[in-house]
């Protein structure tokens, strides 16, 4: 099973569905993280080899970005899990996304 992190941009629910799927995940509301900033969030995730769900696209793409360039320029040895990026939806929806394989991208009639 997959073990996520949240942040405070993700309904709760997603994160219960996903234990009740048998999933790890993690809330920036569980750490007392509601109102960190987005670089404590990735980091968080990172630390602990979560993967970060969150709504927030354009913060996250330009965080991985700049993990990804100091990776290298700094020859730093962590990597982080991942950055999955759902649509806003219905928890449900979203966890159905995040549960699909990386090779399987869910059509869109998946979610009618």
């Amino acid at each position: 099973m997959a073990s996520f992190y949240t942040d405070h941009n993700v309904a709760l629910q997603v994160a219960l569905l996903l234990r009740q799927a048998g999933h790890t995940a993690v809330t920036a509301r569980d750490l007392g993280l509601e109102r960190a900033g987005d670089d404590v969030h990735l980091l968080m995730a990172a630390q602990h080899g979560w993967m970060l769900v969150t709504h927030n696209r354009q913060h996250f793409i330009l965080l991985h970005d700049a993990w990804l360039r100091w990776f290298h320029a700094f020859e730093v040895s962590v990597r982080h899990a991942g950055v999955l990026l759902p649509p806003h939806g219905f928890p449900v929806h979203t966890v159905q996304l995040l549960q699909f394989p990386a090779h399987t991208p869910p059509s869109r009639e998946s979610f009618r």
